[in-house]
């Protein structure tokens, strides 16, 4: 762990594509993605727009949840779903929740149908929302900025 923000770095393998099931894979995006039907992956980070499809973002646990960090001025207008029906047990914690990192001076868009259980927005750089979807608990945004487009993605 990082002695200053506790953290370990992902050292692991990571794939190039978003395509298929890859429930307990982590993606390194480059390049820009085009889905169809539904895919599945545990985290991802991109510097790449992501289109089409349903992307499922998975949870290995309540405590282990899966997210995505993007580091650029990118859109996501993939439908995401933040997956509880994939997590286990294990301890406390709420499964099923949206984590999204924007990397500070960048400005990125969501405009697929969120779901999750809860919303977490890190990172110093600017998210809008402007898809539909549900949101059922609570949102949190830690740091930067959140703009909402013209559909209300925090219904319930």
């Amino acid at each position: 762990n990082d002695a200053t923000t506790g953290v370990t770095s992902y050292a692991g393998a990571t794939l190039g594509s978003l395509t298929g099931g890859n429930p307990t894979s982590i993606g390194d995006i480059s390049s820009t993605q085009t889905l169809t039907g539904l895919n599945s992956i545990y985290a991802f980070r991109t510097n790449a727009d992501v289109s089409g499809g349903t992307l499922s973002i998975r949870a290995i646990d309540n405590l282990n949840m899966g997210g995505i960090l993007i580091n650029g001025s990118n859109t996501i207008s993939s439908n995401l779903t933040f997956d509880p029906a994939s997590a286990t047990a294990p301890g406390a914690g709420l499964s099923g929740e949206g984590l999204v990192y924007v990397k500070s001076g960048e400005s990125a868009t969501i405009s697929g149908t969120v779901m999750a259980n809860a919303f977490t927005k890190f990172g110093d750089g600017t998210l809008t929302l402007s898809g539909g979807g549900a949101v059922l608990g609570d949102v949190s945004i830690q740091d930067g900025t959140v703009k909402l487009g013209a559909s209300n993605p925090f219904s319930r």
